[in-house]
């Protein structure tokens, strides 16, 4: 679309594909919100979705005011907040285990408070979401790319950038969260096998931790 380069955005194709891969590719923050629909509460899984937005949202307007841009010269403040993220997936991925052993151990058909922790999913998601190294990563290394720095309005050159990036997410989330509930709907008579399921996500979540540590 090459009118949208009037507006500052360079290679606006480019950064749609590019956008549409990157949202599309497994993370915790998507994760996050499929095992809040897997949990059938439907109201914690669309407030997990509004936490990944607001998150999102935050990091978008660093990006635009330059302060995202810091990370690339302080490694030190990156990795703290690499391992501050890390720490914080683990102890989701534990609190998910420890839901799948106790609702194995009761052998009930699952129901909607089945493995719900303690905290707003909406608090845990926006943490999630400003503590993703790759979220970060992105922002500094992929958004800015495609805003011309000679344009006089850079804000607005930004603004499009994130409403198409937000549609492209709040899209995929949406889709998530009608495909967690279904799933669980069908789970929700089989205890062994919602466990086994939940499990498998307290995994992945320890698994996304141990990787953040180690890179």
């Amino acid at each position: 679309m090459e009118g949208l380069h009037t507006f500052g955005v360079l290679n606006f194709s480019s950064y749609l594909l590019g956008t549409i891969f990157i949202v599309l590719l497994p993370g915790p923050n998507s994760l996050y919100v499929l095992a809040q629909a897997l949990s059938q509460n439907r109201a914690r899984a669309w407030a997990a979705a509004a936490g990944i937005v607001l998150g999102d949202t935050v990091l978008m307007i660093l990006a635009a005011l330059g302060s995202a841009s810091l990370m690339s010269y302080a490694p030190g403040v990156y990795a703290i907040v690499r391992w501050l993220g890390a720490l914080y997936l683990g102890f989701i991925g534990l609190q998910l285990l420890l839901s799948a052993y106790q609702k194995l151990q009761a052998k009930t058909p699952a129901t909607s408070r089945s493995w719900a922790v303690n905290t707003p999913a909406l608090r845990t998601a926006l943490t999630l979401s400003l503590t993703n190294p790759k979220a970060i990563a992105f922002f500094i290394s992929f958004f800015t790319q495609f805003v011309d720095p000679s344009y006089s309005q850079p804000a607005l050159s930004f603004l499009i950038l994130g409403v198409v990036l937000q549609i492209v997410s709040i899209a995929y989330l949406s889709c998530l969260i009608i495909l967690g509930q279904k799933i669980a709907t069908g789970l929700s008579q089989r205890p062994a096998i919602y466990s086994a399921v939940l499990g498998s996500t307290g995994l992945l979540f320890i698994a996304f931790a141990g990787h953040w540590l180690i890179q």
